[in-house]
């Protein structure tokens, strides 16, 4: 092997190619983001607008001696090992892990395309932040405790949140504290109810809900739930177990690899797990060993 090229700068590609340069320093490594910037997914939604730990992909790569390209993959074909890009030509590739990690699933919401809309796995911290400058008040639809942090955060922020859900059975025995928490805070409860419209010109001006009711927000969030992301194959790949796929050079790590994510609702040991994934992987990948469940543990602790 003489080259691995990760797609995905998130935690899961970023640890992952840490512990490979740990083990083997003159390894070339090739990483592909569409970003500039890494932002911890979970700090964006519990710290909206905060960009201080944010880390430069380039910087990064320059630190840790590897190639970053900073381009959107448009589609992978895995028999002739080529990854295909908006705006670049193709790239072959030796060995490829996909650490793409998670979308959010889409709901049907007008107005969506938007300044001021943002599904939890599209949120841009940088355009957030300038958004938050000029937005008093905030919408947040809630299927998950994902959604219960960021209208807490965005409370803490001194914006008027309105919360939107069709029901809140999620929180179990914790159903009453939080309500009792959320009106505290002063959110506006929207239950039973839906997002129908995110209303306005180039900004959003206003959410639509159902049943009808519109209120004044400049700011819509959709908890909707999440699905692995792997919209870059023409056949869907079968995943096995350890992060293999049906091709022998092509492996699948983090939240992509995720087969039950939507059981997921409080994601609180998600980034340790990742971690774990990414050690064991990166060991697996350089010792070239039999991927049965035994040595994978073992790896995972190294």
């Amino acid at each position: 092997m003489e080259n691995i090229t990760v797609i995905g700068a998130g935690l899961a590609g970023l640890t992952f190619i840490e512990k490979l340069r740990e083990r083997y320093p003159t390894l070339k490594i090739t990483l592909i983001d569409k970003n500039k910037y890494h932002f911890s997914k979970l700090e964006a939604i519990t710290h909206p607008g905060d960009i201080s730990r944010r880390i430069d992909l380039a910087e990064l790569a320059k630190k840790l001696n590897i190639e970053f390209i900073q381009v959107q993959v448009e589609r992978i074909n895995p028999n002739r090992k080529r990854i295909f890009f908006k705006e670049l030509e193709p790239r072959e590739y030796e060995t490829v892990v996909l650490a793409t990690g998670l979308k959010s699933k889409k709901i049907a919401v007008k107005g969506e395309h938007r300044e001021g809309f943002f599904y939890l796995s599209q949120i841009d911290p940088i355009k957030l932040k300038d958004l938050l400058r000029i937005s008093a008040e905030a919408t947040v639809y809630v299927t998950s405790w994902l959604g219960i942090k960021l209208i807490l955060a965005l409370v803490s922020l001194g914006k008027e949140v309105n919360l939107v859900a069709e029901g809140l059975d999620f929180l179990v025995d914790k159903k009453d504290e939080t309500l009792s928490l959320l009106s505290e805070k002063k959110v506006n409860l929207y239950l039973g109810a839906a997002i129908e419209e995110a209303v306005g010109e180039g900004l959003v001006k206003a959410v639509k809900i159902l049943p009808l009711k519109v209120f004044s927000s400049q700011l819509v969030f959709i908890d909707s739930g999440f699905i692995p992301n792997r919209d870059f194959f023409e056949e869907e790949l079968v995943v096995r177990d350890n992060f293999l796929t049906d091709y022998q050079d092509l492996y699948f790590i983090g939240g992509i690899n995720n087969q039950n994510i939507s059981e997921e609702i409080s994601f609180e040991a998600s980034d340790q797990e990742i971690k774990s994934q990414a050690g064991a992987l990166a060991g697996f990948i350089l010792e070239k060993g039999n991927p049965d469940s035994q040595d994978m543990r073992q790896n995972s602790l190294r």
